[in-house]
């Protein structure tokens, strides 16, 4: 099957949109989502042991009733070595065989996407940024590494899968073509799948007033993702 899809780089976060229409990415689910991981990127500053997903979905919990979730925690054993979209895929595919087979898809054109092209170094920013940020710590040489990805089925409804996980890796040219393996990821690797609906009534009263705070962020968090030939199917 020939899928076709849009990307969007929106912060830390992979934003995947089935179709080619970048307008299912709603002014409304950019500027939440952009919102919710400023607001948890300064919680973890101040507070570093603060988990920076919940502090992110304290946020957008105010304006997207999550109707599905889960949570699952695992190691790399072994001699194997696993990439997020492998991950990714596997998480995705638990909630339902098509978006499994759709991220799938997906994925497989951004994994083939050079380092060098501009939505994947903001992505790849974000994700050292991250990881550069935590403090040093002789007797625990591994920081923490987190991944975000976001599929868009409409402009109102959400399915989110996260990763966190202790790695001794600095983030890859392309993190989505990066392996791991047991000895890159010395402790598990935790995954939260949500789904969610914006809540119109929740969000309406706020709407300008999280466009105005995000506004002068735009420039420097977002960015559409271009497909090489090579990398389209």
């Amino acid at each position: 099957m020939d899928y076709k899809f849009s990307f969007l780089v929106v912060g830390s976060a992979l934003v995947i949109i089935p179709g080619a229409d970048k307008s299912v990415v709603g002014t409304d689910m950019l500027n939440s989502v952009l919102l919710a991981q400023l607001v948890a990127n300064k919680e973890v500053e101040k507070h570093p042991q603060r988990n920076w997903y919940d502090a992110y979905l304290q946020v957008l919990d105010d304006f997207w009733l999550r109707y599905a979730k889960a949570q699952q925690k695992w190691r790399i054993t072994g001699d194997s070595a696993e990439s997020a979209v492998d991950w990714i895929v596997g998480a995705m595919g638990k909630g339902e065989m098509s978006a499994g087979q759709l991220i799938a898809a997906a994925l497989k054109q951004v994994a083939g996407l050079p380092g060098t092209e501009p939505a994947i170094g903001l992505l790849r920013k974000h994700l050292q940024n991250a990881i550069d940020g935590q403090r040093e710590d002789t007797e625990a040489p591994s920081k923490n590494a987190r991944l975000l990805v976001l599929l868009a089925q409409s402009a109102t409804s959400l399915t989110s899968v996260y990763f966190e996980f202790q790695s001794h890796q600095a983030v890859g040219p392309n993190p989505f073509a990066q392996l791991h393996t047991a000895l890159d990821v010395p402790g598990s690797v935790s995954m939260r799948y949500d789904q969610a609906k914006l809540a119109e009534t929740r969000y309406s009263p706020v709407r300008d007033l999280i466009a105005q705070k995000v506004r002068d962020r735009l420039k420097d968090n977002v960015a559409v993702m271009t497909l090489s030939e090579k990398s389209q199917p």
